[in-house]
């Protein structure tokens, strides 16, 4: 995964550089047509009754549109330049390379280059209607964590929401899909401190403090005779070609053993299903004892 994920940001940083250029020349590109179209209208007032071969190539082409539609498609050039420069850029957050060590993070930041990602499975398409996503974001603080790998696990649980969601869709064309992401930080036993910030006033305190990540989508739900069988490696209700079962096995393994946190499942048929993940603000601290325990 290592070695992927900074595959990954290789070719990410090579393509980045190839739209920069092209991004960088279609704005003078846009300039030199501003120009050349305000010649050609130049000389239709001052030339109005053009030469027989003038007049021949003008009956072939509608050149008011061409004047118009030629710089509207310069303009959409360099938006989708700058777009897919923005999905470089969540690439590269995507694939951070952990070097084997936990860093300090922003989880919302992981998110955020998730779905940007995955923008274009939540967007709208003709068969179907876009897929809203609400996040309600607490105040975090930095996360030690292995940052490559928890937006492995965000993209696992994002992705099988979307999926949830397009099933549903299929039979119900009233259906509004929605995912909700909510993220806050809850005290490991009662506060004694009501404050904006409780993590630094606790921290003061020698209080430990956890993280809870909650991914709803209001898709189908999960029978429970499945629920139970979710996180086991190669285990899939979906055909063979679309899923090989790993996903949420390797979620599981990423905060449980990795991270030292959990992550379980809450589901209702026909209401939708949750995935919770929880994990310590404190995971290098438990990571370490573990390391060096002697029992």
């Amino acid at each position: 995964m290592a070695n992927l994920g900074q595959l990954l940001a290789d070719m990410a940083n090579e393509i980045n550089n190839l739209v920069s250029f092209i991004s960088g020349n279609l704005h003078p590109a846009s300039k030199y047509a501003e120009d050349l179209i305000r010649i050609i209208e130049l000389y239709q007032y001052y030339y109005p009754t053009p030469t027989p071969v003038i007049a021949l190539h003008l009956q072939h082409l509608d050149l008011g549109f061409v004047k118009t539609d030629f710089l509207k498609l310069l303009w959409s050039m360099r938006a989708g330049s700058e777009r897919v420069k923005d999905i470089i850029f969540a690439l590269r957050n995507f694939s951070t390379s952990d070097e084997g060590q936990m860093k300090k993070v922003d989880l919302h930041e992981g998110f955020n280059s998730v779905l940007r990602i995955l923008q274009h499975r939540l967007k709208e398409k003709p068969d179907r209607a876009e897929i809203k996503v609400i996040k309600t974001f607490g105040e975090l603080p930095l996360i030690e964590c292995y940052p490559g790998e928890l937006n492995q696990v965000f993209m696992n649980i994002l992705t099988n929401a979307i999926d949830a969601l397009e099933e549903k869709m299929k039979h119900d064309d009233s259906f509004t899909p929605k995912i909700l992401i909510h993220t806050e930080v809850v005290g490991s036993h009662l506060s004694l401190v009501n404050n904006n910030e409780p993590w630094l006033n606790d921290k003061l305190l020698g209080k430990k403090h956890k993280v809870i990540i909650r991914i709803f989508d209001n898709g189908k739900g999960i029978l429970p005779h499945i629920q139970k069988h979710i996180f086991e490696p190669f285990f899939t209700t979906k055909p063979v070609s679309k899923s090989q079962g790993l996903g949420l096995s390797i979620s599981r393994q990423i905060i449980v053993e990795k991270h030292q946190g959990k992550l379980k499942c809450n589901s209702q048929l026909g209401q939708g299903t949750e995935l919770v993940i929880e994990m310590n603000t404190t995971a290098r601290h438990y990571a370490a004892i573990r390391k060096h325990a002697n029992f």
